[in-house]
């Protein structure tokens, strides 16, 4: 564990799941598991969407974090183009399904494509 993960107490402070895990779920997943494409029928844009496969509090037993470890070239391994998953990245996952997978209500996640689309989209909208 690192100093930078520690908070003042000396306890590990909790996952932000902006950086840990939103980031990450919205460049690697979400083209593939978002509201356009479901591969496997499965979404990981919210929290409601992709319960089927975290199990809060149980990394271990969560079918998505079983997916993020498997061996680089295993057929299943997610995400399966591309390189795998950092060690940094991994970890942000694991603890924030292991601390109860806390979702920030009513967040719905982007790909970064769509993301980028909804800001150009914007950016043609008139100024008051």
């Amino acid at each position: 564990m690192t100093l930078g993960a520690l908070g003042l107490n000396g306890l590990r402070a909790e996952v932000d799941f902006a950086k840990s895990v939103q980031s990450v779920f919205e460049a690697r997943c979400i083209d593939c598991h978002g509201s356009k494409k479901q591969k496997g029928d499965l979404r990981l844009d919210s929290l409601k969407a992709a319960a089927s496969v975290i199990e809060p509090g149980k990394s271990g037993e969560s079918e998505l974090f079983k997916r993020i470890i498997l061996p680089a070239d295993h057929e299943d391994i997610m995400p399966p183009k591309g390189d795998p998953l950092s060690k940094e990245q991994i970890d942000g996952i694991k603890a924030w399904i292991d601390e109860g997978a806390k979702w920030p209500e009513g967040l719905v996640l982007l790909s970064e494509k769509e993301r980028a689309e909804a800001k150009a989209a914007a950016s043609r909208l008139p100024v008051p």
